[in-house]
């Protein structure tokens, strides 16, 4: 959510455009430029057009040889300034971007510019951005939060250690935003990650193990899914599939739940209404596992109100076992619960 930039130049400056291009990228920005986007046989008005009503922001690169093309900063300037009509007059819409010692045009020379040669150009750029979405999003509704506007994939982790597996781990946090802290969040989120790491590399030392025939599919994935649920409820699933031989690969998922504004962590007794939690799963055990799932009474007493996992959708409640049977149970090790059968203490 506001992050559409429309990149306007002349075909001259096509480098630095390209350069603004991926700056904008990098910074989690959505920039539209015309030889990136346009493909062979699209009608490129219609689709300039349409790029420039959608956008947010609009950036015209200005340099000597687009200053001095004929008509060319009259007509891009028209384009503009049918939508930054629409727009307040304290509102950031049109960034002027000097890429050289040419001359401002009068109809731009309201706007503040910048000059690439500037002194942390690329900083005072993103933070102008910056300032303006937060302006938006302000008065933005919080139960029209949007997953893109406050989650974001980091940028990996690698295991630095000789190992047979191949190994991927790719995980999400949450991006700084002004629904909920997500520094408090993210404390916990990457200890999650970085659990799983330290016991695979201890596994690794542990184990010594060492490539062989068994070993030639091995892998490690580790990564998680953030879902924001309400203005006042975050999860995140976090989990782990490994491969080092046999029948089947291993399977673990674990799942935490935040309140936000102000933020905590969410405990199942905030969840649900119960007196002893030994009873209430073992009736529910008995009136709702699968035939497969009756094994599931045998590992009820090893559940308690620190170690219980559980996750929810639009229709169950489900409770994880995985934690506390056998990987070959991993399967079918959780119990689904109808919510509708539930005493909720809060709505989910």
């Amino acid at each position: 959510m506001y992050r559409k930039v429309f990149i306007s130049h002349a075909s001259e400056d096509t480098d630095d455009a390209e350069f603004i291009y991926e700056l904008l990228k990098s910074n989690h920005y959505e920039p539209w430029l015309d030889f990136k986007a346009l493909k062979v046989g699209m009608q490129w008005d219609y689709e300039i057009e349409e790029a420039l009503r959608e956008s947010d922001f609009v950036i015209i690169i200005l340099s000597k040889v687009a200053t001095n093309k004929r008509g060319y900063i009259q007509r891009e300037i028209k384009r503009m300034d049918r939508y930054s009509e629409e727009k307040l007059s304290d509102d950031i819409y049109i960034l002027p971007i000097l890429i050289d010692d040419c001359e401002v045009p009068k109809n731009l020379s309201k706007y503040h510019y910048m000059k690439t040669i500037q002194t942390d150009f690329n900083k005072n750029l993103i933070d102008s951005l910056n300032f303006q979405r937060e302006k938006y999003l302000a008065s933005v509704d919080k139960h029209d939060i949007l997953l893109e506007d406050c989650v974001k994939k980091s940028d990996g982790y690698k295991l630095k250690i000789n190992t047979p597996y191949d190994c991927h781990i790719d995980y999400y946090l949450c991006r700084d935003n002004t629904f909920f802290d997500a520094n408090y969040s993210n404390s916990f989120i990457e200890r999650e990650i970085y659990d799983l790491i330290d016991t695979f590399r201890n596994d690794e030392k542990k184990y010594g193990l060492n490539l062989s025939p068994q070993m030639e599919h091995a892998y490690i994935e580790i990564g998680n899914s953030i879902i924001i649920h309400s203005p006042e409820i975050l999860s995140v699933s976090t989990g782990i599939s490994e491969y080092s031989g046999g029948a089947h690969p291993n399977h673990y998922l674990s799942h935490k739940h935040f309140a936000l504004n102000p933020e905590r962590t969410l405990r199942f007794e905030d969840f649900i209404r119960y007196d002893h939690l030994t009873k209430w799963l073992t009736d529910k055990v008995n009136k709702y596992a699968k035939e497969d799932q009756d094994f599931l009474l045998d590992y009820v007493d090893s559940i308690d109100e620190d170690n219980i996992d559980f996750h929810w959708d639009d229709e169950y409640f489900t409770i994880n076992f995985m934690s506390v049977t056998p990987h070959v149970l991993t399967a079918v090790s959780y119990l689904e619960i109808p919510k509708s059968e539930l005493d909720l203490k809060i709505n989910i």
